[in-house]
């Protein structure tokens, strides 16, 4: 009799030490992000002899919620150094399977980059924001672009937006080996594969079922893929990144007789200095 009050008791005990964790949201179990969309994507990057780089991206969006929406918007550079080549989007509602919407190139609003440090930056952007559809739909995206230098290559970001899921992404560099790459990988546990046919180097990478993120969750844990050229050209001048002489180099091209005035202004109240 006494043994099965100890067990009622005990029972009871454990059945509130439980509520108790439960109402208090203490739970050893992760708690599992909400996700507004699902992304596709497939990133191209090549880097041509002259120093140029072609940029191409395929995306497949589907989102169901009004929250998701802005996981479409795309802002695209344009400067001396980017130009936009082609942009399309398709949109499809999910629930009639028709294209309720197509956007091009010529339809993107642009608008002026304005840096806290200067008015003169000439830097304007291309973009696009999905508006005025009934959800849920399906976002085709192409997206092709062309820089002037392969210096400035940057970062691959498989996951950008929060509460997106990635159910894949793939990014692919090509490259001609006598330029060469370098690249670092940060929270990526993907390996590349690499194949090479003439002078040409191709790199792969292919990342499966990324959950999604929320504002709590620091951008730097998240995985990225650093890239930079190992031979570069920026402003007519060429040099290397092998070691700290070649970009000591390129930094004395860059500067030398910057501080001369042209001869155009010159007069004869101006001396140099």
């Amino acid at each position: 009799m006494l043994e099965s009050l100890f067990m009622s008791i005990k029972n009871i005990q454990t059945l509130t030490a439980a509520a108790f964790l439960f109402i208090s949201g203490i739970c050893y179990s992760q708690e599992v992000v909400p996700h507004y969309s699902i992304l596709e994507k497939k990133d191209y990057i090549t880097l041509n002899p002259d120093y140029t780089v072609t940029f191409k991206s395929l995306l497949t969006l589907n989102i169901w919620d009004s929250r998701g929406l802005s996981h479409a918007k795309r802002v695209l550079p344009v400067d001396k150094q980017n130009q936009v080549t082609n942009f399309e989007v398709t949109v499809t509602n999910l629930s009639t399977s028709k294209v309720v919407k197509k956007v091009k190139l010529k339809d993107l609003k642009e608008v002026s980059y304005i840096d806290d440090g200067s008015i003169f930056v000439d830097t304007k952007y291309k973009v696009f924001e999905l508006e005025g559809v009934t959800l849920p739909v399906k976002v085709d995206i192409v997206e092709e672009r062309l820089r002037t230098t392969n210096f400035f290559l940057g970062s691959w970001n498989p996951q950008y937006y929060y509460n997106q899921k990635i159910k894949s992404a793939s990014l692919e560099v090509v490259y001609p080996k006598e330029l060469g790459l370098r690249f670092r990988l940060n929270h990526l546990d993907s390996t590349s594969s690499t194949s090479q046919e003439g002078n040409k180097v191709k790199l792969n990478w292919n990342l499966e079922n990324l959950i999604a993120f929320d504002e709590t969750k620091n951008s730097d844990s998240l995985p990225s893929l650093d890239l930079a050229p190992k031979k570069f050209a920026l402003e007519g001048y060429v040099s290397d990144m092998e070691n700290w002489d070649g970009f000591g180099r390129f930094i004395s091209l860059l500067i030398d007789k910057k501080d001369e005035l042209p001869e155009s202004i010159m007069g004869p109240d101006v001396t140099q200095v």
